[in-house]
């Protein structure tokens, strides 16, 4: 038992002597602030009612979304939302303005939603979610 501690400490000891006298010095290269050069990229979009208006028993939103930043846009998701006189939500609805397609820079996509709540009187939306 004696025998095999010795040998753990010759064999450690030796290991660390290595180490510090033998062993390459490894060299870890960091490139400056400079040589990075992060993509100016800058997504944005925003949602527009165009015509809130009641056809029949249903209130018709229709609205546009465009991308005012410098990437391409998709799955661009909008909330529709129906308010009463009081300025109430009385119903909501998520709807994809942009789903499998690509929205441009500058680019700009009509959509359409609509409520059969009688008592909506006032449309609105606004922009959820979207992918790059």
């Amino acid at each position: 038992m004696n025998i095999a501690i010795i040998l753990a400490l010759t064999s450690l000891v030796s290991y660390f002597v290595y180490v510090r006298l033998f062993a390459p010095a490894v060299v870890i290269s960091v490139e400056s602030a400079d040589e990075i050069v992060a993509p100016n990229t800058r997504t944005a979009a925003r949602a527009k009612v165009l015509s809130c208006k009641r056809v029949y028993n249903r209130i018709q939103l229709k609205g546009y979304v465009e991308n005012i930043g410098n990437t391409d846009l998709s799955f661009v998701t909008v909330t529709a939302l129906w308010k009463d006189e009081n300025s109430r939500v009385v119903e909501s609805a998520i709807v994809y303005a942009v789903k499998d397609m690509i929205l441009a820079p500058g680019e700009r996509r009509e959509f359409e939603a609509s409520s059969e709540k009688s008592r909506a009187a006032r449309c609105n939306v606004e922009l959820l979610d979207w992918w790059t």
